[in-house]
């Protein structure tokens, strides 16, 4: 029987090579995100590990993503953030949202490289992921944010094979990953990592990121 904590259990393919989860394929990830996710992590762990936890960075994407989501929720409210106007809320979403993966890269790239995996980090990452990625497509429909919402649902489709693939690539037969495995056989479309490169999950949280910035 598949048990709550099974769901999201540590398999030993966690622990990467130098914390990643496949080679860099992803041009945004190759050009941008991981050259400062590498310096950072290597400052932290140099200065600070022995008082460090990876759930720390979970925090902070949770937080910067709840910035955003309140700046979409309140944009037309003159009372939120007085002097702001709308467009500048709507930008800080938009930043907020890419902020907050990149924070949520981080997490999983320092507990890998430096063996800081844990359940309840596990837990806190997926659970980040759902409920904020899923608040603000719920926000972007309900503020006819019809081209944010529809690169949102586009991008769930490439991140669901994106996942599939990295996973299978480590050998992972959790239960986790075999129970996403049978809910997401109807949207597989990939079997290589071709599309990746300018298709992967990064691209595409860039790509909402700006929309849901300019929309």
């Amino acid at each position: 029987m598949l048990s709550f904590s099974s769901l999201f259990a540590i398999d030993e393919t966690k622990a990467r090579a130098d914390g990643l989860k496949m080679p860099l394929v992803n041009i945004v990830d190759e050009l941008l995100l991981m050259p400062l996710i590498r310096w950072q992590a290597a400052q932290i762990y140099q200065h600070f590990d022995n008082y460090f936890v990876p759930d720390t960075l979970t925090l902070c994407s949770i937080l910067v993503r709840l910035t955003g989501l309140a700046c979409l929720f309140y944009d037309a409210e003159p009372q939120f953030l007085p002097g702001v106007g709308r467009r500048a809320k709507r930008l800080i979403a938009g930043a907020s949202f890419m902020v907050g993966y990149y924070f949520d890269c981080f997490d999983g790239y320092y507990a890998r490289k430096y063996n800081k995996c844990t359940m309840f980090g596990c837990w806190l990452d997926h659970l980040n992921d759902i409920t904020m990625c899923g608040a603000y497509f719920v926000l972007a429909l309900r503020k006819k944010m019809w081209l944010s919402a529809a690169l949102m649902a586009i991008m769930l489709v490439f991140v669901v094979n994106q996942v599939l693939l990295e996973e299978e690539a480590f050998g992972n037969h959790t239960e986790f990953f075999n129970l996403v495995t049978r809910l997401a056989a109807p949207f597989r479309l990939f079997r290589t990592s071709a599309f990746m490169r300018y298709f992967g999950t990064s691209s595409w949280f860039l790509v909402v990121a700006c929309a849901l910035a300019l929309e």
